[in-house]
């Protein structure tokens, strides 16, 4: 298992090579917790499957200069919607995981990323919103909580910002930010309609 803290802290002050396609030109960023939390997921996962890259080594990512482009990053969290649902189990292990040791749950909270599990991820928010959401002239003018915005862009559309159904989903956000101390996010997700 990696201590995604450890990693983080190697590579914070660098990232001169790209992690997948070893270039070290154009825009590299370093990994935080979260990236790094989310590559070596879809690496355990590539490697049970024997899928393209995975033959990267973990310990090349804890290196002072190593990054990622993000184009390379996204090409490497692709997953076809075919194994979709078997990477989901995966993330619901180290979930559960996570939440049984204490010095692991802060992480799991802040390494919830919804780009990570699959490239299809635009298409399955438009079908969600065209079955589960009212029509535009049935919902009053809504700001998201995060940006302030009315209108969000989900893939080449824009969507009006919706409240937010999922109860479970709220209080992850209360979770991560009581964590952050952020009083202002707190206070709006108190609101009795929480939009994103």
């Amino acid at each position: 298992s990696i201590d995604a803290s450890v990693l983080y802290n190697a590579v914070k002050m660098s990232g001169n090579t790209c992690f997948l396609c070893r270039l070290k030109k154009g825009n590299i960023l370093p990994f935080n917790p979260a990236t790094i939390t989310n590559v070596s997921r879809m690496l355990r996962f590539r490697k049970k499957k024997k899928y393209k890259y995975h033959d990267i080594n973990i310990p090349d990512i804890g290196q002072q200069n190593v990054g990622y482009h993000p184009e390379c990053k996204a090409k490497f969290m692709v997953l076809k919607k075919k194994y979709k649902d078997e990477f989901e189990e995966i993330l619901k292990m180290d979930e559960k995981f996570a939440a049984s040791t204490p010095k692991h749950q802060e992480e799991a909270l802040f390494s919830l990323n919804v780009s990570t599990i699959s490239s299809d991820a635009d298409e399955r928010v438009e079908d969600t919103l065209a079955f589960s959401l009212p029509n535009d002239s049935d919902s009053p003018r809504q700001n998201c909580v995060f940006c302030g915005t009315v209108q969000k862009r989900s893939g080449a559309r824009l969507v009006k910002a919706r409240p937010c159904s999922s109860q479970s989903t709220i209080d992850s956000i209360k979770k991560i930010a009581e964590n952050m101390d952020n009083k202002k996010l707190l206070q709006q997700l108190g609101s009795s309609k929480t939009t994103f």
